[in-house]
């Protein structure tokens, strides 16, 4: 990609937003409101988008119509818009709310001269070849758009209010690798991501949408330590017999043998629950069902995973662990770790570091003294120490806090211990 690739001027802050629901001559679209405010968020919301707090002027139901469509679109160098299209007389066009009649080019919006970037989200009605071979001959010159032929296809969802464009849309502007080229978010670049998911996109023309070179926004302060992976644990209380439903003679077995047995039956045992935790996870995560796969006790997802295991306290029950594993990209999206603890009605009981690099814990041992920590268990392989109500536990390649809050990884608490100032237990940042 070339530096000479055009984006927004600081000077021109606009943006037009308009949802199409259709006239009373057409068939209604209620979505389209939902899902432009799903491709707004993101594109105002994040960090690193060219439009991060830009107010965008919205049209929709009574203020969609044609006059003030016309008033506005030259008025901005980026517009986006969601709903009802029309082919007639040779020529694509918009369908306005206060459409009077849908063989009427006066009625209707044409699409021939739009100035600026535009973004399509469109049911076609009418031939919708001839509309996307128009789009790419005369339409406007930086352009990404995706085509329906059916309303059903345009509205089909896996979020609600949502459509597959817009949620790979969000996930685009909050920095998927894989939808940017040289650290951009490009027209380009982002039209070739949503091809991989076999939509029907159209796209013209360059303009940069997002950029990631001065790198990814670090609102949990993370970046700075060397962690691969981050995991929320959450435990439960677990009866040995709702595992091993056969098992006698108890005194035959050790603690050890009934845990490793435990860890080797649990896919009967959580089949349900794996199953019905996928979708939850699918659908708050927007991913297609060929993205997340459940297998004997996980679940495997872009970035992530969750995982369960089984350790026993005495000889009838034990500790059933759930452990949401999240790979750093996760770092830059606390709202989006939020959202899938809440979705999954996690109680967190600690949360675990994977570290980038092993460490050598006895090394450390003066940095947690220092820090005013008190050291409970000392040896080469595990660092055990406690502070007020929490307590932290460094092996050479695993760092884990329990006691602290999940609320503590978006915000540092007025008192107590931030999670940031724990983390600096590892060593100088």
């Amino acid at each position: 990609m070339t530096s000479n690739v055009p984006s927004l001027q600081k000077n021109e802050p606009q943006l037009l937003a308009i949802a199409l629901s259709g006239c009373m001559d057409s068939q209604q679209l209620e979505g389209a409101p939902d899902h432009l405010s799903g491709f707004l968020s993101p594109l105002v919301g994040e960090p690193s988008s060219l439009f991060k707090g830009v107010t965008p002027v919205v049209l929709e139901g009574s203020q969609a119509s044609r006059g003030r469509i016309l008033r506005e679109k030259a008025r901005h160098p980026m517009t986006l818009i969601s709903g009802v299209a029309q082919w007639s007389q040779d020529q694509a066009f918009l369908v306005p709310d206060d459409a009077f009649d849908l063989n009427d080019p006066t009625s209707l919006v044409a699409l021939n001269g739009w100035p600026g970037t535009v973004v399509l989200d469109l049911w076609v009605d009418g031939d919708i070849e001839a509309f996307a071979a128009w789009l790419q001959a005369e339409g406007p010159a930086n352009l990404i758009a995706c085509l329906y032929p059916t309303k059903e296809k345009y509205s089909k969802t896996q979020v609600p209010g949502k459509n597959l464009f817009c949620q790979l849309w969000g996930l685009a502007l909050s920095g998927e690798p894989a939808s940017l080229e040289n650290e951009k978010l490009t027209l380009s670049s982002l039209c070739a991501y949503l091809k991989g998911f076999e939509l029907p996109v159209i796209c013209k023309g360059e303009f940069v949408l997002a950029d990631y070179s001065a790198g990814l926004f670090d609102p949990l302060g993370l970046g700075c330590f060397p962690i691969r992976s981050m995991g929320i644990k959450a435990e439960r209380i677990c009866m040995v017999k709702d595992v091993l439903s056969e098992i006698k003679h108890w005194s035959r077995y050790s603690e050890s043998q009934l845990e490793y047995s435990v860890n080797h039956n649990l896919a009967p045992y959580l089949l349900q629950e794996l199953g019905e935790t996928a979708v939850v996870l699918r659908q708050t995560l927007g991913l297609r069902p060929q993205e997340i796969e459940a297998s004997d006790q996980e679940i495997s997802f872009s970035s992530g995973r969750l995982s369960y295991e089984f350790t026993i306290t005495h000889k009838k029950a034990g500790l059933l662990a759930s452990v949401l594993w999240l790979d750093p990209f996760w770092f830059h999206h606390p709202d989006r770790i939020k959202a899938v603890v809440e979705a999954l009605s996690f109680s967190s009981t600690a949360i675990l570091f994977i570290l980038d690099q092993p460490v050598e814990p006895k090394l450390l041992v003066s940095s947690f003294q220092a820090k005013g920590w008190e050291l409970t268990q000392e040896t080469d392989d595990l660092v055990v120490a406690q502070k007020a109500k929490l307590e932290v536990k460094l092996e050479p390649e695993l760092f884990e806090i329990i006691g602290h809050r999940l609320e503590q990884l978006f915000c540092e608490p007025a008192n107590g211990q931030g999670l940031k100032e724990i983390l600096a237990l590892l060593g100088p940042n």
